[in-house]
């Protein structure tokens, strides 16, 4: 099965977001058209208690949930009135998980999945449904909504610092069958983000990507065609040799992000912030 959405349309010179309506879900929100070369901030729990600057540049992208997948960004709301006072367009990004673990107190004990149906187990059908329910908590819980704005982005974080199937003391030990399980929960996410409205998106690094999934997402995956934020660049001036980076998921690659902590240690000129914020490129 593939994915429903035509992902491949994010290859056009222009990407379309959409401004997320949290305050109203069936609030109508513009289209708002972003050029290559456009500019924009994320931010997250790690800004809370921070001045954020009046203009965040061409778009906004915020964080909806905190270092552990099941709670929330405790600044999120501030955050997003942030991003309604510029005027700017608004994406957002999620930390997934998958603990893989019967102890764990959020782990599905039922559902019916493409991978058939969750028992509870370990197994990938209910690290499908663990996807599933984290953005469904997301969405109605943490931001508060019956549905996204049509379009937004919601871009996955696929990290090696959040808990995995292939990593920590509830590891599996067959690397196979952890990487096919990570693989599950990301589906489940991807799925969850399109029936709620929005536009899913990969945030991560090949190497991270294939440490945890094990392999590149090739045709006929249901992950393939899906877009990617990527991270990694060692600096402002390196960004559009980081839009240039090999996809892993088959799909364009559609911003690239300089780190905060990497910004301080480039030799920029606009740096008089000692922690400036994470930058980004519009490929």
């Amino acid at each position: 099965m593939r994915l429903r959405r035509p992902l491949a349309a994010l290859g056009a010179v222009l990407v379309m977001i959409a401004m997320a309506a949290c305050s109203s879900p069936t609030e109508a929100a513009p289209k708002v058209q972003l050029k290559s070369g456009d500019t924009g901030t994320d931010v997250s729990y790690p800004q809370c208690g921070r001045q954020l600057p009046a203009d965040p540049g061409a778009l906004a992208i915020v964080g909806i949930n905190g270092k552990v997948a099941n709670v929330p960004n405790p600044c999120l709301h501030e955050q997003l009135e942030w991003v309604r006072a510029s005027g700017k367009p608004l994406m957002h990004y999620v930390n997934p998980s998958n603990p893989v673990g019967e102890d764990v107190d959020s782990w599905p004990k039922q559902g019916v999945t493409p991978h058939g149906i969750c028992d509870g187990s370990q197994k990938p059908a209910c690290s499908y449904q663990y996807g599933v329910d984290r953005v469904t908590q997301d969405v109605t819980q943490f931001l508060g909504v019956d549905r996204l704005a049509d379009g937004t982005m919601v871009f996955i974080a696929v990290e090696h610092s959040f808990s995995w199937a292939n990593q920590g003391p509830r590891a599996l030990t067959d690397e196979a069958a952890a990487h096919a399980s990570n693989l599950a929960t990301i589906e489940g996410m991807v799925s969850a983000i399109q029936r709620f409205g929005g536009q899913p998106g990969i945030y991560s690094t090949g190497s991270d990507w294939r440490e945890l999934m094990g392999k590149d997402v090739v045709s006929g995956n249901r992950l393939y065609g899906i877009p990617i934020w990527m991270r990694g660049a060692a600096n402002k001036a390196a960004l559009p040799d980081t839009c240039r980076q090999p996809s892993f998921t088959g799909g364009r690659v559609v911003m690239a992000q300089v780190a905060g902590e990497m910004r301080k240690k480039s030799d920029e000129p606009d740096l008089a912030d000692p922690n400036p914020l994470d930058f980004n490129l519009v490929c």
